[in-house]
């Protein structure tokens, strides 16, 4: 278990989910009353009546499959520029920030195919161009069913 997190002996409060929960040492406010995948994910900022939209997150990897930027990568680019703005930044603001850079795509662009083989990680700007550039935002393009 990460060093960070002690299991609490309770079950995760996550909509359907049955792990164990844990409490966090990391100063985050509120009640840790989550597994440690979806501790992350809160850290990660996704949370809010829209979690579902993020349940292939886990098969994130470290750095974008088109451009190849890593993830230390864009923690030293979030870094700077918390730096140039002239903010105050916590390691935990510099990881939710830098975690939050990377989006999880599907390549054939039909959102209901949630194969490991049809999803890649991009940071925002390359899922964006991939977005336009290929059309997966159009919704006349194709239908998919549910």
């Amino acid at each position: 278990m990460l060093q960070n997190f002690v299991k609490t002996g309770k079950q995760c409060t996550w909509p359907g989910c049955t792990g164990d929960a844990v409490k966090t040492k990391l100063p985050v406010a509120g009640k840790t009353i989550h597994c440690i995948k979806h501790q992350m994910r809160k850290h990660s900022g996704r949370v809010g009546p829209n979690w579902k939209r993020d349940n292939y997150r886990e098969n994130l990897k470290s750095y974008c499959e088109m451009s190849g930027r890593r993830w230390c990568d864009m923690y030293e680019e979030v870094k700077a520029g918390f730096q140039v703005l002239g903010q105050d930044f916590t390691r935990i603001d510099l990881v939710r920030r830098t975690c939050q850079q990377f989006d999880v795509d599907h390549k054939d662009g039909n959102h209901y195919n949630n194969d490991p083989s049809n999803l890649q990680t991009l940071t925002k700007s390359m899922h964006k161009l991939k977005t336009d550039v290929m059309g997966d935002a159009d919704p006349t393009r194709k239908s998919y069913a549910i």
